[in-house]
């Protein structure tokens, strides 16, 4: 009975035994594949890691350039605008230069119109002085016996005027009216005087001159002549050349003269 329970007892032991070192084989070989799976895990972790730390400098350089491109980008712009507000200023400045040589000028040349005008006003007073004086000069010229004769004289002058005016018009008047009553007369005369003439020249080249100059005496006198001098005044080399042509034509000039208005 006890050798039975002492072999029970052994088988027992070597049972436990057993199952002891099954428990340690099972626990190592779960601790092995415990550590393969770790390991694993850490070189997943660790390439992960890496991936994200290959992505995350990708990233960073990306943004790094991004701002670097844009910090460029502002920097240009405001070079640009820099440029652009020196050019607004020295355009301002230019333009500030140029108004105020321009208002320089505009008050230069009103100085220049105030002194011209100052002239002007002062040659103007010069003037009306001179009228003054003038005025004054005549007025005591007239108030003193030369101008009282000279007044005469003026008087009688155109009282002579008016004299030879009126007689040369009675006279004009008898020679229209004599012409008029002559008229029928007088063309079978001329006619007959035109034959004649014709005949004399023929004969003689020399005697139409002699009869034009002959003609030439007769027409407007000396005391015409000043008188029409008188009433539209002239220079000496037009008197001379009226005076020097013959006397149809002066009487004409006398009689049909009409000046312009």
């Amino acid at each position: 009975m006890r050798a039975a329970t002492d072999k029970v007892a052994k088988v027992m032991a070597d049972a436990d035994q057993e199952m002891r070192d099954k428990l340690a084989a099972y626990e190592e070989r779960l601790e092995a594949e415990k550590q393969a799976k770790v390991d694993e895990a850490t070189k997943i972790a660790e390439e992960e890691q890496k991936v994200t730390v290959r992505r995350a400098r990708a990233e960073a350089r990306e943004e790094c350039g991004r701002r670097v491109r844009e910090a460029e980008a502002e920097a240009d712009e405001m070079l640009q605008k820099l440029r652009e507000e020196r050019v607004e200023r020295v355009k301002l400045r230019a333009a500030r230069r140029l108004e105020r040589q321009q208002a320089k000028k505009l008050k230069k040349d009103e100085k220049e119109k105030g002194k011209e005008k100052d002239k002007e006003k002062d040659k103007e007073k010069e003037k009306r002085r001179a009228a003054k004086k003038e005025k004054k000069e005549a007025r005591d010229y007239s108030m003193s016996s030369d101008g009282i004769n000279e007044r005469r004289r003026r008087r009688k002058r155109r009282r002579t005027r008016r004299a030879e005016k009126e007689s040369m018009e009675r006279d004009r008047d008898k020679d229209r009216q004599r012409r008029g009553h002559d008229r029928n007369h007088s063309m079978s005369r001329d006619d007959s005087r035109d034959c004649s003439r014709c005949r004399d020249d023929s004969r003689d080249p020399g005697g139409r001159g002699r009869r034009q100059r002959a003609g030439s005496g007769a027409g407007a006198g000396d005391a015409e002549l000043q008188s029409f001098r008188e009433r539209y005044p002239m220079d000496d080399r037009a008197f001379g050349d009226l005076s020097g042509a013959p006397g149809e034509v002066r009487q004409r000039v006398i009689t049909q003269f009409k000046p312009k208005r």
